[in-house]
């Protein structure tokens, strides 16, 4: 979903903030599931930063964080909503 939306969003010059939100969204939550369920295969190596699923989990927690938390990215998609909805309902 993100890669396609955005890439076609970038290429019209038509990417929305909410567009925008909605990707990040959508692609931290995926990574953070994946390594997830990587960290619960590998145990307790998971939490060693020696290993790669240890850097890969630290780097998935921190994307939650990196251009906005996942929270604002919510209330984001959620304003969209709004005036999706609002401008719906005075026509």
């Amino acid at each position: 979903m993100s890669r396609p939306t955005t890439e076609s969003a970038l290429g019209d010059g038509t990417l929305s903030a909410a567009d925008a939100a909605k990707a990040k969204w959508w692609a931290t939550k995926l990574q953070t599931k994946t390594v997830d369920r990587c960290l619960q295969l590998h145990g307790g190596y998971g939490y060693i930063a020696e290993y790669a699923i240890g850097r890969s989990y630290l780097d998935a927690r921190i994307q939650t964080i990196y251009g906005g938390t996942t929270e604002i990215m919510k209330e984001i998609i959620g304003r969209d909503l709004a005036a999706t909805t609002t401008e719906r309902a005075e026509r």
